[in-house]
């Protein structure tokens, strides 16, 4: 494997179109909510940060040597994705309340972070997505297919409206 600096990574990084429009707009979507719609910018631009650290981590941890001797790297990664997803929304309870982290937070037990995973990182969606067993669905029924996927991440959009105007 070669090696590369660290320059020529984040190079490599920007270069990725998708990856670099995900967090620049994850970080533009972070705007005051005056209404719905902007409510919505927030949710997204949360999962689209996520997102954008999610790709870049995990990518690296496939890449890694280390990994590919030990497979030791995953769990620190999985701590590491944990933490900055706390702290993101820390940060957006500080700036916008509860409604909007419970929703941000909804939409990711719901899948929307695992769809769009694969969405912006161009990799064919698996058909069946077997590691969503903590999501609605997947409790349920142990694996989730795309069609149940779909259903689920648009359930928990309404449910996130009806949180905002209700609450």
């Amino acid at each position: 494997m070669e090696k590369t600096t660290k320059l020529e990574a984040l190079l490599s990084v920007i270069k990725d179109w998708r990856l670099t429009l995900s967090g620049l707009m994850g970080i533009a979507l972070l705007l005051p909510i005056y209404n719905t719609a902007q409510f919505f910018t927030v949710i997204i631009g949360f999962n689209l940060l996520f997102n954008a650290f999610d790709l870049l981590g995990y990518r690296n941890v496939l890449q890694s040597e280390t990994h590919n001797t030990q497979g030791i790297e995953l769990p620190s990664y999985r701590i590491m994705q944990s933490l900055f997803q706390v702290t993101l929304l820390v940060l957006i309870y500080l700036l916008y309340g509860w409604k909007v982290v419970l929703c941000a937070e909804l939409l990711h037990w719901c899948g929307f972070q695992d769809w769009l995973y694969y969405f912006i990182g161009r990799y064919k969606m698996p058909g069946v997505w077997t590691w969503l067993t903590w999501s609605p669905v997947g409790f349920f029924n142990g694996d989730v297919t795309d069609k149940e996927l779909t259903i689920q991440i648009l359930i928990g959009m309404m449910v996130s409206i009806l949180i905002y105007w209700f609450f």
